[in-house]
């Protein structure tokens, strides 16, 4: 879900099975919603990841996953839908 400029892009899963661990990455490529929106779409389909946050005034992306999950997937999804991670 896209809201107005600046605002917060989320993707949520409420089932929530396991302990969780939050990775917080900084972007500066990210500059508007539908950077915030490649952003959720190539990251929250990864096996173990809960939920995506993009905050596109802070170029922070947050992402909730499940304490399995390799936090590298996570930086080469991100990576590959065109963002560097700072």
């Amino acid at each position: 879900m896209v809201n107005a400029p600046g605002a917060m892009v989320n993707f949520s899963d409420s089932q929530r099975t396991s302990t969780m661990n939050t990775l917080t990455y900084s972007s500066n490529d990210i500059h508007c919603d539908g950077c915030a929106a490649s952003i959720v779409r190539a990251v929250s389909p990864l096996p173990g990841v809960h939920d995506v946050r993009v905050d596109v005034d802070a170029k922070t992306i947050q992402v909730d996953i499940e304490e399995t999950t390799d936090p590298e997937q996570i930086k080469a999804a991100i990576d590959e839908a065109g963002f560097e991670i700072a």
